[in-house]
C-alpha cells in the first residue's frame, strides 16, 4: 500500500516548501502532457461546426423572408421586358403616336355610343328593335375587352361597329312611327278605341310631335262617345222599320251630324249617313208618288201636281214622276177652262 505524500507511519508531517514547489511543477507537467497528447483537428472540427450552424441559420432566415425564386425570375423578366418595351417605344415614335390616337378615337366613339344607347333605351328600343340593339351591345362589349387589353385600334373598330348599328336603329324610328300610327288608324276604323290609343301612344313615345299620331290619339279619346251616337242611330233605324215614321230617320241623321262633329274622318259615320239618307229618300219618294197617283186617279189634279213635284224634289231624274207632273199640269189646266 502506497503511503500518501505528507504522511508517515508516525502521523501527519506538514510538507516543506520544497515539496510544495515540487508538487506544483508536477501538476503543470501533467496538464502540459494531457494537452500535448490531444489531436490537433478536434479544435478545427468544432470551429467548422459553429460556422456551418451559423450559415444554416442564415439560409433558413433568408428563405423565409425572401420572395420565391420564380417570382424573382418573373420580376427580372418583367424588368427586362419593360426595358425592352421602353426601348422599342423610343425606337418607334410613330407607332406610339398612332396608339395614342387610336385610344382617343376609341374614347370618343365610346362617349357617342353611350349617349345613343341611353337615348334609344329612353324610347323603349326593346319593344321595336331588340335583336339589332342586342347585337350592337355585344359588339360594344367586345370593344371593352379589347380596350382593357390595350388593343385600342381593335376596340375602336368594335365601338364603331356598335355605333353604326345604333345609328341604323335611330334612322328606323320614323318608319316605326308611321307603322304604329297606321295600325292605330286601322283600329279606329274597326271601332277599337283602346287598341287604337295604345298604338298612337307608342308612336308618340318615339316622336311626341308626330301630327298624325296626335290626331289619331285625339280621335281615339272621343271614339267612345262617337260609338254611343252610332248605337243610338242603329236603334232609330230599327224603330223606323217598325213604324215607317220619317222622324226616326231624321233624328238618326241629327245624331250622325253630332258624331261627325267629333270625328269627321271616321268612315263608318259617312257610310251610315248614306244608308240612312237613301232609306229616308226612298221612303219619301214612294209616299209622294203614291199620293200623286191617288190624287190623279181621283181627279184631284192640283194635289197630284203638288205630290209629283215633291217626288221630283227627292229624285229629280225619275221619268215617271216627270211625266206624271206634266200630265197633272195639263189636266189641271183643262179642268180650269
Amino acid at each position: 500500500m502506497t503511503t500518501p505524500s505528507g504522511l508517515s507511519t508516525q502521523g501527519y508531517v506538514p510538507p516543506s516548501q520544497a515539496q510544495v514547489r515540487e508538487d506544483e511543477l508536477q501538476t503543470q507537467g501533467q496538464a502540459v502532457a494531457v494537452t500535448a497528447g490531444s489531436p490537433w483537428w478536434r479544435s478545427q472540427v468544432a470551429l467548422m461546426s459553429y460556422v456551418f450552424g451559423l450559415l444554416l441559420l442564415m439560409a433558413l432566415f433568408l428563405s423565409f423572408f425572401s420572395a420565391p425564386p420564380e417570382l424573382n425570375i418573373t420580376s427580372e423578366s418583367n424588368t427586362t421586358s419593360t426595358s425592352t418595351g421602353a426601348a422599342t417605344e423610343e425606337l418607334a415614335p410613330w407607332a406610339r403616336q398612332r396608339q395614342i390616337g387610336d385610344r382617343a378615337n376609341a374614347q370618343d366613339l365610346l362617349s357617342d355610343l353611350l349617349a345613343l344607347r341611353n337615348a334609344l333605351e329612353a324610347k323603349r328600343v326593346e319593344t321595336w328593335g331588340l335583336e339589332a340593339f342586342q347585337t350592337s351591345l355585344q359588339a360594344a362589349e367586345v370593344g371593352d375587352d379589347e380596350y382593357q387589353l390595350g388593343n385600342y385600334e381593335q376596340a375602336r373598330a368594335q365601338y364603331e361597329l356598335a355605333l353604326n348599328g345604333l345609328l341604323a336603329l335611330q334612322a328606323d324610328i320614323p318608319k316605326v312611327v308611321e307603322k304604329w300610327t297606321q295600325q292605330g288608324f286601322e283600329a279606329l276604323q274597326d271601332s277599337k278605341a283602346e287598341l287604337a290609343g295604345e298604338w298612337f301612344d307608342q308612336a308618340l313615345g318615339l316622336n311626341a310631335n308626330h301630327i298624325p299620331a296626335l290626331t289619331g290619339r285625339a280621335r281615339a279619346d272621343v271614339l267612345p262617345e262617337v260609338l254611343s251616337f252610332l248605337n243610338q242611330v242603329q236603334e232609330l233605324r230599327q224603330q223606323f222599320e217598325l213604324t215607317l215614321q220619317d222622324q226616326a230617320l231624321e233624328q238618326a241623321l241629327t245624331l250622325l251630324d253630332q258624331a261627325q262633329t267629333l270625328d269627321a274622318q271616321l268612315k263608318s259615320i259617312e257610310e251610315i249617313r248614306t244608308q240612312v239618307s237613301e232609306r229616308l229618300s226612298d221612303h219619301r219618294f214612294k209616299r209622294f208618288m203614291s199620293n200623286a197617283l191617288n190624287a190623279l186617279f181621283e181627279r184631284r189634279y192640283s194635289a197630284a201636281q203638288t205630290a209629283f213635284a215633291q217626288a221630283l224634289e227627292v229624285n229629280g231624274e225619275d221619268v215617271v214622276a216627270q211625266n206624271g207632273l206634266r200630265q197633272a199640269l195639263a189636266l189641271n189646266r183643262n179642268a180650269s177652262l
